[in-house]
């Protein structure tokens, strides 16, 4: 007999004593908690009897049951937990006690108090701080200068013109002092664009390449809108969002060289440091916050949201919007923006703009003004883009040969290396390191202080040389930066085009050196996409590269999903099979035509396959629900070889490294001629659409390996 058995004996012997107490039947009513602060209070008609302490980490259904046992003064009682999924339960509905410690075990989720912004009275706030010059009213001659600026902006109802001077934007003189100090002679298209917009008060959508001045764009209306409400208004009246640790104390600093001119108090809140220092600043008033989603939730829950409240904020920036929305941060970043105030100002700061991405964003902007510059998911100009196909053992001598003439060229230059995963990374730096290479490596599974230190070397120039992964490397921003080599391909173009990114900025000259090898033929499709988009020319042998499989990538750049997945392929299988048994020709294939019921047949299948992506999590899977999307993968009639493939833990460990998913294999194999339900499959969960399906082409491209493997040895003889 099981533990959980037990333990359901043990409840129904004491329901059996209550009611034998009353002469009569009484089931016990079990609900779900209700959580006073730190302590669940068992209540009901009656005063409360007995408090049990809470801690999700320590509860014990064997301790919660022995309590209910010695306390005989409790009947009828009812447990509310705020914000479970439970508590839209009818309050006299019983609830299995197991059930519960299910709810306790996956871990107390950090809940925002939801605000009811019709009962909250917010100030009145200026948004628009900016009236054109006279010489800045061009009429029909607008067109022409955003044209020769490489700027294109839709939905612009006020037909504003780019400013060419920062004076003309109508600037403190503190904060001109400090422009002029940091040697900006003039703005970028980016901001001659989008500051008169932003600073007019719309919300605004800003598309540009990496390094072209994005952050000076929201930072300066983002002080002008905090200065007018001082000192009257106290409280937090601007947030920042940036998806990763680096990024948000880079941006931070950014916003404390502008704010410490006027006195404006700002706090970097991110993850891997205590976050007591942080509610310490907030208790004392902090009037601009630049916080990860994560960090910035776990200060609005804290104290059941008596920390920090949102009612003062007016202004709320989104950085590297793609970047936030293709790691999975949409739930975050929408929960966040419920807390501030409807006729609030958002912008949108991003490098490119997927279909994922652009879904969100109409959901949390107010008829926004969208601003490109160049074309979307393209690359500065200022980057020599190299593309090299050669053979995977000869990636690493071409690598020795790049750093050595890059390095004899510039001394005191520096350079990342971008590998896909985290071991690579280590074994890369330590062969570099082996060769007279000053390198260190940085990616998710070191220690914080140890990335923080890399990076820091990094940013002094103490520290040359450095190979990365790309989340760990992403909105990094290095002045000497001068070559970014990409070892390993990225796995979709918005990657590449923020890989590439980290060279090439704020005007400055760089080179970026891809390598590709023969069966990178999806990376390569992304890369010419690139190079399309940024008016570089294709080399022949990358045409040709992508040319391989191409109709499996028809879709593969996801507007959304559809599609049959693999579900023709049992049909097609059946027929094909019938056919076999019905002639001798499959026994006595032609040369040029194998008929390897495994070869020629199940390829097609996956080439014209597409994923069907799901919302929520993979049905029957055991554990915390915490996938956002999942799908599945048919792989029960495949021969050995690919089925080999896909359930490797070599192979899946990449693939779960590389999109951070989850893979889990199911059902069971039926032989040829056989069939039964739940056949052989894998479950793919992700946080993200992108993610999933990336995963699943991933694991096709290794059936369709197995599948030219077999063909290979073939199965049948003449």
């Amino acid at each position: 007999m099981d533990k959980q058995e037990l333990k359901r004996q043990r409840l129904a012997k004491w329901k059996a004593q209550q009611a034998a107490k009353k002469n009569g039947p009484t089931p016990l009513k079990l609900a779900v908690p209700k959580r006073t602060q730190n302590r669940i209070s068992l209540e009901g008609d009656e005063p409360v009897v007995k408090k049990i302490k809470h801690d999700s980490s320590q509860f014990d259904l064997d301790e919660f049951l022995n309590n209910l046992e010695q306390d005989n003064g409790i009947d009828n009682t009812e447990l509310y937990e705020s914000g479970s999924e439970l508590d839209e339960a009818a309050p006299d509905a019983a609830v299995d006690p197991l059930q519960y410690l299910q709810q306790v075990e996956k871990g107390k989720r950090k809940e925002i108090t939801k605000v009811d912004h019709s009962q909250i009275p917010y100030h009145e706030f200026r948004k628009s701080f900016y009236r054109p010059p006279e010489e800045l009213v061009l009429g029909s001659d607008l067109e022409i200068v955003r044209e020769a600026l490489g700027v294109t902006v839709k939905n612009d109802e006020m037909k504003l013109a780019p400013v060419s001077e920062w004076e003309q934007l109508g600037l403190p003189t503190p904060l001109l002092e400090v422009i002029q100090s940091r040697s900006m002679s003039k703005p970028t298209p980016i901001q001659s664009q989008s500051l008169p917009l932003i600073m007019s008060g719309k919300d605004v959508i800003g598309i540009a390449p990496t390094g072209s001045g994005k952050t000076i764009a929201f930072v300066l209306p983002l002080i002008r809108q905090v200065l007018d409400q001082l000192p009257e208004i106290s409280g937090t009246k601007a947030i920042v969002l940036s998806p990763t640790r680096e990024l948000c104390l880079q941006t931070y600093r950014e916003v404390e060289q502008f704010a410490s001119s006027f006195g404006i108090v700002t706090l970097g809140a991110a993850g891997g440091t205590s976050v007591k220092p942080q509610i310490d600043a907030i208790k004392r008033n902090v009037d601009i916050i630049v916080a990860t989603p994560g960090r910035m939730i776990d200060l609005l829950a804290a104290n059941g949201g008596r920390i920090l409240s949102l009612r003062s904020t007016t202004l709320i920036v989104i950085d590297e919007a793609d970047r936030m929305f293709d790691m999975g941060f949409a739930p975050q970043v929408k929960r966040i923006i419920q807390n501030v105030r409807p006729d609030r100002q958002t912008v949108v700061i991003s490098a490119t703009f997927p279909p994922l991405m652009e879904k969100h964003i109409r959901q949390i902007l107010v008829s926004p003004v969208l601003i490109e510059v160049g074309t979307r998911s393209s690359v500065s100009q200022d980057v020599d883009q190299v593309i090299e196909v050669i053979p995977q053992e000869a990636k690493f001598l071409s690598l020795l040969k790049l750093l050595g003439g890059y390095y004899k060229e510039k001394s005191e230059g520096q350079a990342i290396v971008f590998v896909d995963r985290q071991e690579p990374a280590d074994q890369l730096a330590e062969q570099l390191n082996a060769k007279g290479y000053k390198c260190r490596s940085i990616h998710g599974g070191h220690e914080q202080s140890s990335r923080d230190e890399t990076l820091s070397m990094f940013r002094k120039n103490d520290l040359p040389l450095l190979v990365a992964t790309s989340v760990a490397a992403r909105g990094l921003d290095v002045k000497g930066l001068g070559l970014v080599v990409n070892y390993d391909p990225p796995n979709h173009l918005e990657d590449y085009v923020h890989r590439v990114g980290r060279t090439g900025r704020a005007g400055q000259k760089g080179k970026a050196v891809t390598f590709l090898t023969s069966s990178q033929s999806r990376s390569a499709r992304d890369i010419v996409r690139a190079l399309k988009t940024s008016r570089v020319p294709v080399p022949e042998e990358v045409t040709k590269l992508a040319a391989i499989d191409a109709p499996a990538a028809k879709k593969h750049h996801l507007v959304g999903f559809g599609g049959n997945g693999l579900e023709k392929l049992d049909t097609e299988r059946s027929e094909k099979r019938k056919a076999q048994l019905d002639g001798d020709k499959a026994m006595t294939p032609q040369p040029d035509s194998p008929s390897d019921e495994s070869s020629e047949e199940p390829e097609s299948s996956l080439k014209s396959a597409e994923p069907i992506v799901k919302l929520g999590p993979a049905p029957g899977i055991k554990g915390p629900a915490t996938a956002n999307f999942h799908t599945t993968l048919d792989i029960n009639d495949y021969p050995q070889a690919a089925r080999m493939a896909v359930t490797s833990f070599q192979n899946q460990c990449k693939v779960i490294e590389t999109y951070a998913v989850s893979i889990t294999n199911r059902g069971t194999f039926y032989p040829p001629g056989k069939d039964g339900p739940d056949k052989l499959y894998l479950a793919i969960e992700g946080p993200t659409e992108a993610a999933v399906s990336s995963a699943y082409y991933d694991l096709a491209s290794l059936l369709r390996e197995g599948i030219d493997k077999s063909a290979k040895v073939g199965k049948y003889s003449v």
